[in-house]
């Protein structure tokens, strides 16, 4: 028999089509991988065969064909994928050149990223700032851009939200790409090291940390202090990972007053100079600015602070190099074991490789933990009722306030897995991981999505997805003892994402909340004392809560338990979702430089778009009547917070009248020594002119 063509519906057999011997093949099975091999799909389960129709034709009424035999009779098959037509990926349209659909993403990535998703369907595409972004809350394409291989990797471009932070950390642990020859070492290292038996060794440390923060809980309790749950959260988490990963105690839970430590002050800065990079575009990085200032002078500290760390371990130290395997157990902290460990070719990691995996671990070990830490105070204030059963939980364990608890007693603790497993589902703080495909790839729905392009998963979405989660928006702890749940799809749930780049932090991570929760839980009640609703920072790289205050209360005596026998019917309450956080903006000006108001339509344009991002303040004003024009009012705004965006056109190469008055006041600055007149001003410039002037073109603006 001949060879059979197949080729999307809609597209050329000629030009598109793949030619394939379908006799010796067996069945739809092979078919379809096969197929779907040659032709990019990524889930060959999505594939279905229809006799060859006119591009005109709905695809609901192709004829579909099941069968071998049905298919080796025709010159040409048509598929769909999905039942669809192959076809780019849906999204917004339009906004302001080069910005794009900034306003469609930010400030509210959460519920931006969700409104998009519930618009557009489960793939999304938005494009700002010189920058194309795919979304996805399928966990069918999760799973997909997830699976490093064929398809999707793990690699750190420009467009990564990650890529700031690979800036810093070129061969970290999570910010290299899977290219890197440096993440397969420090990856075959580090497995090991946060494997689940190595964490055992980890428990008596972080249930003393859990100790300390008892004790300064019950001072706060002692004063009826309300306080805002995040820095308490931060610190903890911080002295955890201190402890574990360079072997100190930073002392920050020594006293209500205990200062978190200098290395951690330096992690924050770092990450909120990549968190702006990463919002202000690959543009905006092109050139010399405060925030990859910032990052470097961090940097150079945070480097120096581990090259100090290695030194004292070495010289004060007795471990011996050891087989990592073995290392893993033995080792005092995690730089100890990058230190002494030997792989099976008796080779260690390397100096540079052990600074940036140190870093990376202080990094990640503070910033996720204290995120979800907080979040699980919040779900023990906003949600009583299970608070309470997670505190009976624990009684019948046979917990009390002041017994050690064990790695054995905490692995058993059911309710309190549940009870930490449903606040991942709805606040967890990671919710972005992204990958890059690797080719044109047809993901399920027959969406193409570019060789090239970012794709994230938004974890957030893909949690709360009605099409997989019974009450999605509901805290209910008890779903996870469900049969539902149970079987739900693999990539239904992914708190700490999936495949070979998923995060080997994990049993680090639930250890530690584990032994926190159930050390606050068998303490404190917990009130949410927030003026207003809890919002979110919408600038730290995590989600994590901005506004949470809260009040302790000390824990009802467990003889007051009532531990009913019968089953109890809770009252399921809709978990609130947090709004975006805003900080105080600038005055905004939208300044104009023309000779015939072609740059005022503009202006106001950007005035426009400042309103809708939320600027309060809006002004409009050409570049003569605005405060830069007079040194009075320019010191005057150099003091306050103001932004200028000022737009200029060029006539055939000539600036307006207006900017070639500003230029000669700029050179008469400089020559009476008034060089610094502007400093402290934050601004931009836009060009505009008729691009058939061509080299002359924004003469002037460049």
């Amino acid at each position: 028999m001949a060879p059979v063509v197949f080729y999307f519906h809609g597209k050329s057999p000629a030009v598109d089509g793949v030619t394939i011997d379908v006799h010796e093949l067996q069945t739809m099975e092979q078919l379809r991988q096969l197929v779907s091999t040659k032709l990019s799909v990524a889930l060959p389960s999505t594939v279905t065969f229809n006799k060859q129709a006119d591009v005109e034709i709905p695809a609901s009424v192709l004829t579909v064909l099941d069968r071998i035999d049905a298919i080796m009779i025709e010159r040409e098959v048509a598929i769909l994928v999905s039942g669809r037509k192959v076809r780019p990926v849906p999204g917004p349209t339009g906004g302001i050149p080069f910005i794009g659909g900034y306003s469609e993403i930010y400030p509210d990535f959460m519920g931006n990223y969700q409104r998009l998703l519930s618009k557009y369907g489960h793939i999304v595409h938005v494009s700002f700032l010189g920058k194309s972004v795919y979304l996805t809350d399928d966990p069918d394409c999760a799973g997909v851009v997830l699976s490093e291989g064929e398809f999707y990797s793990k690699q750190i471009g420009e467009n990564h939200p990650l890529f700031p932070f690979k800036m810093t950390l070129p061969n970290g642990l999570f910010t290299s790409d899977t290219s890197n020859p440096a993440w397969p070492t420090s990856h075959k290292f580090m497995m090991t090291a946060m494997g689940a038996k190595a964490m055992r060794n980890y428990v008596r440390s972080m249930d003393h940390t859990a100790g300390h923060l008892v004790q300064r809980f019950n001072e706060l309790l002692e004063g009826d202090q309300s306080f805002n749950a995040f820095p308490w959260a931060l610190r903890t988490a911080a002295q955890t990972i201190g402890e574990v990963a360079v072997g100190i105690d930073f002392k920050m839970l020594d006293s209500t007053e205990s200062s978190i430590a200098d290395i951690f002050n330096l992690i924050t800065r770092n990450l909120e100079a990549a968190q702006g990079l990463f919002r202000k575009g690959r543009i905006y990085r092109a050139f010399p600015n405060p925030e990859r200032r910032e990052q470097k002078i961090t940097a150079d500290q945070m480097n120096a602070f581990v090259a100090a760390q290695m030194e004292r371990i070495l010289r004060e130290g007795k471990t011996e190099d050891m087989a990592y395997q073995q290392a893993a157990i033995s080792t005092t902290s995690l730089l100890d074991y990058m230190l002494h460990a030997t792989d099976e070719e008796e080779m260690k990691m390397d100096v540079e490789l052990i600074h940036e995996t140190v870093i990376t671990f202080l990094i990640a070990g503070q910033v996720t933990t204290s995120s979800a830490l907080a979040w699980l105070w919040f779900c023990l204030s906003t949600f009583p009722v299970q608070a309470r059963k997670l505190y009976a939980s624990l009684i019948t364990a046979g917990l009390t306030r002041d017994k050690e608890i064990t790695a054995d007693e905490l692995s058993k603790l059911e309710y309190l897995d549940w009870f930490i497993k449903e606040m991942q589902r709805l606040f967890n703080p990671a919710f972005q991981p992204t990958r890059e495909a690797q080719k044109d790839v047809i993901m399920p729905g027959g969406l193409v999505v570019p060789k090239g392009s970012q794709v994230t998963v938004a974890l957030h979405s893909v949690m709360v997805n009605s099409e997989h989660w019974k009450n999605p928006l509901t805290f209910d702890p008890d779903r996870w003892g469900t049969e539902e749940v149970r079987k739900r799809h693999k990539y239904a749930y992914i708190p700490f994402a999936a495949g070979g780049r998923s995060c080997i932090g994990y049993n680090f991570a639930l250890q530690e909340l584990k032994l926190l929760l159930a050390r606050t839980v068998l303490n404190f009640q917990i009130e949410n004392t927030t003026e207003g609703s809890v919002i979110y920072d919408p600038e730290f790289s995590l989600y994590r809560p901005l506004n949470f205050t809260m009040r302790l209360r000390k824990q009802i005596d467990p003889s007051e338990l009532k531990m009913e026998e019968g089953p109890v019917i809770e009252e399921k309450i809709e978990a609130p979702t947090p709004v975006v956080g805003s900080k105080l903006l600038p005055k905004f000006w939208a300044v104009h430089a023309s000779n015939n108001g072609t740059c005022e339509g503009m202006a106001g344009d950007a005035a426009a778009k400042a309103r809708q991002f939320g600027f309060a303040d809006v002004r409009v004003v050409s570049l003569r009547d605005s405060p830069l024009a007079s040194a009075t009012s320019t010191a005057e705004v150099a003091a306050a917070s103001n932004f200028f965006v000022i737009c200029v056109s060029t006539y055939n190469g000539e600036p307006p009248d207006s900017a070639l008055s500003f230029s000669d006041m700029l050179d008469a600055e400089i020559k009476s020594g008034n060089d610094s007149r502007f400093a402290g001003i934050n601004f931009c410039v836009f060009g505009a002119g008729n691009t058939q002037w061509g080299p002359t073109y924004q003469a002037f603006v460049r």
